[in-house]
């Protein structure tokens, strides 16, 4: 439990440190005095071939970005280089430094090695710097609506520390150690309280902190299904917002059963979660409390919902399924190629897109917007209709023909499906138009002002109209051969 600030020794050193943990701190550590040492691999900090130096370190122990400085202790010794992290082996492998200032920039434990002369004969020393991280802890912090507060320290990388100072914001404090993981707390307002978590080095007198406000407003705040979102025909895409940042479990809904645990929990502020949908049936989402914190809360539910799009000629036919709680859709939006095209009112569920694109495929997504949070569908896609946007796809020209009067290959036709606004044009050489038709059954026995053309290549262009009265051009060439 946590006790009133007051039965800690730490208000001298208040001038020095944060208002309450720093000082804990401080008369924590006192004065105190220790060594390491560094094992490395084939180690010539002692070498029978050269004299022992003497070095002495400004500091051995600090936070990073740590500064130190080296100096020389040995009487008679000149000529000192300086190795800041040596890791074994020759030191004539190193580049040293005259310079004995020095600033590491991560945590880690470092060798100096101090290089000098003294009587003729090289002498040689080490001493050991430990730096120490300052990555601030990982903490989650949980506030029930009666108040208590529940303080985790998860497994994590950056929770390296000995020990933790916690300030709770009401003049309370305390210190835990690192096998002390969850701590508790009762709060006797309702009034925001910021909560600062201290990582604590026994050596160093450093470490990182996080500070997080939490309030009763918070902890009685629900959390949020924002979005929901089909990936693929099997996955969906919960997005969370989760306030309280308490503990939650993901129910789902399979059809009209009732809602049932998925085993999943959620617990960060923001969150998102892949789930498995079935597309043959409807599936809800919601949170519900994973114990009495916050039992009388839960979320808003979104469920997916399905579109589907079929080719019907010179059409796409959009369906969209009703939502599994129509009360709750307050807006039905079909976007077209990512825009809005169609918003639907309660009772449509079909329409026809009688303008589909020619160029590339034409994509289809429902959107379905809550009080809370957005759903979309999955997303259908088709090609070009060919009745529309292929017209020329089936009309053939031949490449060659002998008007020579023999009943064979005397007439040039169009063959295919042709459509309204039909026109042919025939070129010469020299690009003068020679024949010219609208009617579809007429083709071009080779007559040029009523006599026969000359042997060789001529030129085509044929355009028709679609629906929707636009121009399809084809051009190419032909041989005529006599």
């Amino acid at each position: 439990m946590s006790k009133p600030y007051t039965t800690f020794l730490f208000s001298k050193f208040q001038r020095l440190f944060s208002k309450a943990v720093w000082g804990i701190i401080c008369c924590y550590f006192g004065f105190i005095s220790f060594g390491f040492s560094q094992q490395i691999a084939n180690n010539q900090c002692t070498d029978v071939s050269v004299l022992s130096g003497s070095m002495g370190m400004k500091a051995t122990v600090g936070c990073m970005p740590f500064a130190t400085s080296a100096f020389n202790t040995l009487k008679g010794a000149t000529n000192h280089r300086y190795i800041f992290d040596y890791q074994g082996g020759a030191p004539s492998n190193y580049k040293t430094t005259t310079d004995s200032n020095y600033t590491y920039p991560k945590a880690g434990i470092y060798v100096v090695m101090q290089l000098g002369e003294k009587d003729g004969r090289a002498t040689r020393s080490c001493a050991t710097v430990t730096v120490q991280d300052t990555t601030p802890p990982v903490i989650r912090l949980q506030l029930c609506v009666n108040g208590l507060a529940t303080l985790t320290l998860p497994s994590d990388p950056a929770n390296k520390y000995d020990d933790y100072g916690i300030q709770w914001g009401d003049g309370n404090g305390e210190i835990i150690n690192k096998q002390t993981r969850v701590v508790t707390h009762r709060y006797t307002d309702q009034l925001p309280k910021q909560v600062r978590v201290q990582g604590i080095h026994k050596y160093g007198k450093c470490g990182g902190s996080t500070v997080r406000t939490i309030s009763a407003k918070q902890a009685n705040e629900p959390p949020t299904l924002t979005k929901l979102a089909i990936t693929d025909a099997n996955t969906a895409e919960l997005t969370i917002d989760n306030p309280s940042e308490n503990g939650w479990l993901l129910y789902r809904q399979e059809a009209t059963d009732p809602f049932a645990s998925s085993g999943k929990t959620i617990r960060m502020s923001k969150e998102t979660v892949k789930v498995l949908i079935d597309t043959n049936q409807i599936t809800c989402f919601k949170l519900m409390p994973t114990d009495t914190c916050s039992a009388q809360i839960e979320s808003n539910v979104l469920c997916v919902s399905y579109l589907k799009v079929t080719g019907e000629g010179a059409l796409n036919r959009v369906s969209v399924a009703p939502y599994r709680y129509p009360s709750e859709a307050l807006q039905r939006t079909v976007l077209k190629n990512n825009a809005p095209w169609w918003k639907a009112n309660a009772t449509e569920f079909s329409r026809d897109d009688t303008d589909p694109s020619c160029n590339n495929k034409t994509c289809y997504q429902l959107k379905v917007e809550t009080e809370k949070g957005v759903v979309l569908s999955n997303v259908a896609c088709l090609p070009p209709p060919p009745v529309l946007c292929n017209l020329l796809g089936n009309v053939f020209i031949p490449d060659a023909f002998t008007p020579n009067g023999d009943g064979f290959n005397d007439l040039l036709e169009i063959k295919g499906e042709l459509s309204q606004g039909f026109k042919w044009l025939i070129y010469n050489q020299w690009g003068s138009i020679i024949f010219s038709s609208t009617d579809p059954k007429q083709g071009w026995n080779g007559q040029q002002n009523g006599q026969p053309a000359v042997s060789g290549a001529y030129f085509y262009r044929l355009d028709m109209l679609d629906k929707a009265k636009r121009t399809f051009s084809k051009r190419g060439s032909f041989l005529l051969i006599r």
